[in-house]
């Protein structure tokens, strides 16, 4: 019995130590630096992937809190959104519209970052975070390019800095550059800290967001950790690692920790200075190199923004009076050959290097009276782009200045009949993290006969669509339709077929490969018709549900 009682008490002693060192393990993980006179400061995050990953609120809260500030994060975020789209969207609206916020944390998107879109962005979020927050400090924080595009000649990152040095100097907030500091640890001390799709950071790249933000919330000198925050630090970093592959048991130095202290409190003591500055003699050269705007001098007469008028493929073909075919281009790079561009042919197209600006312009043998010119854009697209003219190849004129959000196949029609011999594509924005990809340019007299022929395809339904439990193989037979190309299924796992593949063939019966052996499948069909290059199709046909057969 006494042996019992004392096997009874060692086991109650022992739960005792383990619960007591769990709260004095959280009340100095939380509380025992925190300044319990300093008011609590709610600051919410408002951004994409580049601020939820590995729960960047958690550790800038983890860091302030460990050097005695009382801190309360949050965030409301949306993967691969820009600030247009979180300006508008539920839940960031509604955590805006909570209240009660002395700081917001705003980041704009980074693979299709555009400074002209964060500044639109930004003024649509602030004017809500204002209506709710009317007192609220604004900060901007910068992240990093991709990692193809961090460094060389042609490195976007100071693009990056200086469209958010912009947009803070106009808003009268702060900025937490991040990109800055990211850049000097990858170049100057050799520690890549990007997730390997070269886009997303790893446990230490969020610690460096954290700490570049922590110094531009809180205007204090540097100040190393210690080898009794080492243990707080790991814990910090381990428990928020999210979205990424790192384990949750790393050990991080404590030399690295603090040289990413270090140089994210250089970079934000800066910029700081530079933000604040409301006499225009300061000014920022990124750590990359200093940023040169390729629009400057490209639109004298202030032409208005257009975005064109989408317009068919056809139109392009040398039989709808496209000038542009067969005449000889020039280009400024050529991943792949600029001829490409004006050989009729929507398969091949013209491709450049990863950098701006870049152009291409066609030589139409002699001066010609032009209306209207258009462009069929690859996904690689130009979000901004002008169009000139000249009849020497040296003195241009601007007449239309282009911008776009996606790629389009468009005509633009000039503001009058201009007569030239050279015509120009002048990008200064690529749309995307690639080059300029231009499948066709076009050039036409007339700004007005673009009449798309009118070309019915006539529906088809889903007749039976069969697959075995066991098999990766189903058989789809659809209503036989006369008069057509070919048809195409949609085939997917969801009944709203919203993650799916799409397969083009050309008879009425078609077997699908390379499916679950036991996942359920829906599958909706169309038809299509292919008149002088261009596809036209039907409409979808309804939603049929994979019958599975034993």
């Amino acid at each position: 019995m006494k042996s019992k009682i004392k096997i009874f008490l060692m086991i109650l002693i022992s739960v005792g130590i383990l619960f007591s060192g769990s709260m004095l393990y959280e009340n100095r993980k939380i509380d025992v630096f925190v300044n319990a006179e300093e008011t609590q400061k709610d600051v919410l995050f408002i951004g994409n992937s580049m601020t939820y990953y590995n729960t960047l609120c958690n550790v800038v809260q983890g860091i302030a809190r460990r050097k005695g500030h009382n801190i309360k994060c949050s965030a409301a975020t949306n993967g691969g959104k820009n600030l247009i789209y979180n300006a508008k969207a539920d839940n960031v609206v509604t955590a805006i519209k909570k209240g009660g916020y002395e700081v917001v944390v705003l980041q704009d998107i980074v693979g299709s970052f555009d400074s002209e879109r964060l500044m639109e962005g930004a003024g649509d979020i602030i004017s809500v975070i204002k209506k709710y927050n009317p007192n609220a400090q604004i900060v901007f924080y910068e992240p990093w390019p991709i990692q193809s595009a961090l460094t060389g000649k042609y490195s976007m990152l100071p693009y990056f800095t200086d469209g958010y040095v912009q947009v803070a100097k106009k808003f009268q907030a702060q900025l937490a550059p991040v990109g800055e500091a990211f850049y000097d640890i990858y170049v100057n001390h050799d520690l890549n800290y990007y997730c390997k799709d070269g886009k997303h950071p790893q446990p230490l790249g969020t610690f460096m967001a954290a700490a570049t933000i922590y110094y531009t919330l809180y205007k204090e000198p540097f100040e190393s950790f210690v080898e009794t925050d080492q243990s707080y630090l790991n814990q910090l970093i381990n428990n928020n690692v999210a979205f990424t592959t790192e384990g949750k048991k790393n050990t991080y130095l404590l030399n690295t920790l603090n040289l990413i202290m270090e140089r994210s409190h250089y970079y934000a003591d800066i910029v700081k200075e530079v933000v604040a500055d409301t006499t225009g003699n300061l000014k920022y050269v990124s750590v990359a190199g200093e940023y040169i705007d390729p629009d400057i001098g490209m639109n004298p007469n202030n032409l208005p923004a257009v975005t064109g008028t989408e317009t068919d493929k056809i139109f392009f073909q040398k039989n709808k009076g496209n000038l542009a075919v067969g005449r000889k281009v020039y280009a400024s790079n050529e991943f792949q050959s600029a001829k490409n561009a004006v050989d009729g042919n929507e398969k091949t197209r013209w491709e450049t290097e990863y950098f701006d600006p870049q152009w291409l312009y066609v030589d139409l043998g002699v001066e010609t009276e032009i209306r209207t010119v258009g462009f069929m854009w690859e996904g690689a697209y130009a979000s901004r782009y002008y169009i000139q003219i000249s009849n020497d190849a040296e003195q241009w004129e601007t007449v239309a200045y282009v911008t776009a959000r996606s790629k389009q196949t468009v005509r633009i029609i000039l503001d009058k009949i201009y007569k030239t011999r050279f015509v120009r594509m002048y990008g200064t924005r690529r749309g995307t993290n690639y080059g300029y990809s231009l499948y066709e340019i076009g050039v036409w007299k007339d700004g007005t006969n673009f009449v798309v022929p009118k070309i019915k395809v006539r529906k088809t339904k889903v007749k039976s669509a069969v697959k075995k439990k066991k098999s990766k193989k189903a058989k789809i037979k659809l209503k036989k339709i006369k008069g057509i190309t070919g048809y195409q299924i949609k085939i997917g796992i969801t009944k709203k077929l919203r993650k799916s593949r799409r397969i083009s063939f050309k008879k009425s019966t078609f077997t699908v490969k390379k499916l679950g052996r036991k996942k359920q499948y829906y599958v909706k069909a169309r038809t299509f018709k292919v008149s002088e290059g261009v596809r036209y199709y039907s409409k979808w046909s309804k939603i049929k549900k994979i019958k599975i057969m034993k």
